[in-house]
């Protein structure tokens, strides 16, 4: 009996199919940077809706090719409260269109606010998983980097909030130290600041792997 061996990823893929993975990962990133994780399904159906936006769940279903009652959890899952009575995301809603009529879903304002973050990312050149941080730093576009910053906290001590700001952690950032090893430096871990000491004080910690 012949041995074989797995084929690596180099052999099932070319350049330009890595590429195109590449960009779909870049999409699909301010899904994962909402919060809480979001199940697939639950993303392709809210990607489905700008597509004919105001269509009845159950026309949503056939194009999916699942039930009814499968389609509405998946949209359940990326309206304001998902099927488990969960808080969900708010990109849909559903609209009822009268007594005994079907409701049809649509877009809310953060639905569509959304939509252009996720083009941007199929039009990224940056590669996905650089190799370091600096790699990592130069990935990131000045939209992106605009994004993380507004999600810090404001810094207190009337210091100039366009200029400082603090992670999670309570950490002072500067802005213009982004990617740099210095004091105040910081990067973006989930769609967030951090400050680059506290990068450092994880990796160094005891308990580190």
């Amino acid at each position: 009996m012949l041995a074989t061996t797995e084929p690596t990823s180099d052999a099932l893929l070319n350049e330009r199919d890595k590429r195109e993975i590449q960009k779909l990962l870049w999409a699909f990133k301010p899904i994962a940077d909402l919060g809480p994780p979001t199940p697939l399904p639950y993303a392709l159906a809210y990607l489905a809706v700008p597509l004919e936006e105001g269509r009845s769940v159950g026309e949503y279903a056939r194009g999916f090719g699942v039930d009814r009652i499968t389609m509405h959890r998946y949209l359940n899952g990326v309206a304001d409260r998902a099927h488990s009575g969960a808080k969900g995301h708010g990109l849909v809603a559903f609209e009822s269109t009268g007594a005994g009529l079907k409701s049809r879903v649509r877009l809310t304002e953060k639905g569509r606010a959304l939509l252009p973050q996720i083009l941007r990312g199929l039009k990224k050149r940056a590669p996905w998983l650089p190799l370091d941080r600096t790699d990592r730093s130069a990935a990131m576009s000045k939209e992106d980097i605009d994004t993380a910053w507004e999600r810090a906290a404001w810094p207190g001590n009337k210091k100039n909030s366009d200029a400082w700001r603090r992670d999670k952690a309570g950490n002072l950032i500067r802005k213009g130290s982004y990617g740099s090893q210095g004091k105040y430096g910081w990067e973006i871990a989930h769609g967030r600041p951090v400050a680059k000491r506290q990068m450092r004080s994880r990796t160094q910690s005891p308990g580190s792997p």
